[in-house]
């Protein structure tokens, strides 16, 4: 059996538990599809590329120590999946659970009617402290803090060897993204943590006044947010050493600055909650009453 590990928004071994279950399952290849058509959709650019080409090096590294690097296939996602499918008797899927738009959204429906056709089963994972189908007498504030508070999962130490020819990182050329001169991120799991490390250990002693400052934001704020939006470290991961440091320190300044990060994280997810429970919002007001307020062809508006 070949226990196939989705990656997407969430490029990291700790805090990971569709890798950690798979794991335990047995046999596991970390797959990352790099989709063209999502990159060709104008919410994506270069920039965030040349990010998450990064990340996936230092994750493909992650994974090859533990003795199964990441494979990374170019093409849709079902296809792709279909693949292995055919090389193999038998497929499971886990992934994550994801939040994204209507491309993101439809693709995983395709993914779901492929599982069901075939057979494989797919468990998706809760990540991100978003409530999947919430219902109106759920308390999501109280699942969220639930969710970050609760213990993080243990990294796998090793992995059975798959076998399976890893595949190329393609550049941006070889997705047509258009030429972004934005200076490049340091991206994956170290320079996260080095960032969430500087920010609670000084960084951000005043980011509760100053983050609202043009000409100090980018110093005292945590600059976690590329980080974050592809998990090369969980929010609960972020909750957690954040929730020591507050614990640790004496300065009420401080503290008070490192509890308004932590409503942050919580604010990050509160709208992505949004998103998950009406998708709609994506081409319509959240508040409909203010549908054909503005006219929307008036380049001035």
């Amino acid at each position: 059996m070949l226990n196939i590990v989705w990656f997407k928004r969430d490029l990291r071994v700790t805090d990971h538990a569709p890798l950690v279950r798979a794991v335990e399952a047995g046999m596991v290849l970390p797959l990352f599809v790099i989709e063209p058509e999502l990159w060709a959709q104008p919410t994506h650019s270069a920039r965030q590329w040349r990010f998450v080409s990064r990340a996936l090096a230092a994750l493909r590294t992650q994974l090859a120590v533990r003795g199964a690097p990441l494979v990374v296939r170019v093409g849709d996602a079902v296809e792709v999946l279909e693949s292995f499918r055919c090389q193999s008797k038998q497929v499971v899927l886990w992934s994550h659970e994801e939040t994204g738009d209507g491309w993101s959204r439809a693709r995983n429906g395709r993914v779901a009617d492929w599982a069901e056709e075939h057979g494989v089963p797919w468990f998706e994972f809760p990540g991100a402290g978003v409530v999947r189908d919430l219902t109106p007498d759920q308390d999501w504030a109280a699942a969220w803090d639930a969710q970050v508070s609760s213990p993080m999962e243990e990294e796998p130490e090793q992995m059975i060897a798959h076998g399976i020819t890893p595949g190329k990182v393609i550049s941006e050329r070889l997705l047509y993204l258009d030429e972004d001169p934005c200076e490049e991120i340091p991206a994956g799991p170290n320079p996260a943590h080095q960032l969430l490390d500087s920010f609670l250990g000084a960084r951000g002693a005043n980011y509760s006044h100053e983050m609202v400052i043009p000409s100090k934001a980018y110093e005292v704020c945590s600059r976690l947010a590329p980080h974050l939006a592809w998990g090369t470290i969980s929010t609960r991961e972020a909750w957690h050493k954040a929730q020591a440091a507050r614990t640790a320190e004496e300065s009420p300044v401080f503290r008070k600055s490192i509890e308004s990060f932590m409503s942050r994280l919580q604010w990050r997810c509160l709208f992505m909650q949004k998103f998950e429970d009406d998708p709609e919002i994506e081409e319509h007001c959240q508040i409909r009453a203010y549908e054909g307020l503005r006219d929307r062809d008036d380049p001035e508006a």
